[in-house]
């Protein structure tokens, strides 16, 4: 059975790259990157919207219906900063962004790259897969419904993108890739004061490994390709 493919670019762009702006010249040419997914075979969706941890740090998503088609990231490059670098993931959301309404089904999508040890044993990683797993069930079910989000996409664990990374023993780190629907980031932040994630998250964090450069949790309202 084919799945959809979803890809990730997370990026920080130069203070004169406004492409909200129609009258900017390399705003506008960051939008024609964007737009050429839309013409390669395999196109479901696409959006970018910059973070609201940092104003100039972006992400680009695009989701696809086969496995060979990809995100060309070369015309980024002059309208980026140097670091951190472009990063670029690709993983298999369960459910897909289709399947939960797209990239703007809610007003704010927190994408956050939950980092383990590369080369894990089975045993580690079936203890990392159950902290993930008890983690949303506790957000989707446990805490309060006023606080719960509209949806909560993970990385298929056979997905898991591999990047480099300082903190894991071998030189490399897993990423689960979780994409969850908010009202907004305050909404998010209030699920985290509940009694239900305060008692949960130490088990969950002591799997964990610093995010590595470039990635980690990041709020974002997105605007559709």
């Amino acid at each position: 059975m084919q799945h959809a493919t979803t890809e990730f670019v997370f990026f920080v762009v130069s203070d004169d790259v406004k492409p909200e702006d129609p009258s900017n010249e390399r705003g506008q040419e960051l939008l024609k990157v964007f737009q050429a997914v839309k013409g390669q075979d395999g196109y479901v969706l696409s959006g970018w919207g910059r973070t609201e941890e940092d104003i100039n740090a972006m992400i680009w998503i695009t989701e696809w219906s086969i496995d060979n088609a990809t995100m060309n990231v070369e015309g980024l490059t002059s309208l980026t900063k140097r670091s951190p670098e472009i990063v670029k993931i690709r993983t298999v959301l369960q459910p897909s962004l289709s399947e939960v309404g797209g990239l703007q089904a809610t007003p704010c999508i927190d994408v956050t790259t939950l980092t383990f040890k590369g080369d894990s044993t089975e045993q580690e990683r079936a203890t990392d897969l159950a902290a993930v797993q008890r983690m949303k069930r506790c957000v989707t079910q446990a805490v309060a419904t006023d606080v719960q989000p509209g949806f909560y996409c993970l990385s298929r664990p056979d997905t898991f993108p591999e990047v480099a990374s300082s903190e894991s023993p071998g030189g490399k780190a897993d990423l689960c890739v979780a994409v969850v629907g908010w009202t907004s980031r305050q909404q998010h932040y209030d699920m985290w004061k509940t009694e239900e994630f305060k008692a949960l998250i130490p088990s969950v964090r002591e799997r964990l490994l610093p995010y590595p450069p470039g990635v980690g949790m990041k709020h974002t309202t997105f605007n559709l390709v």
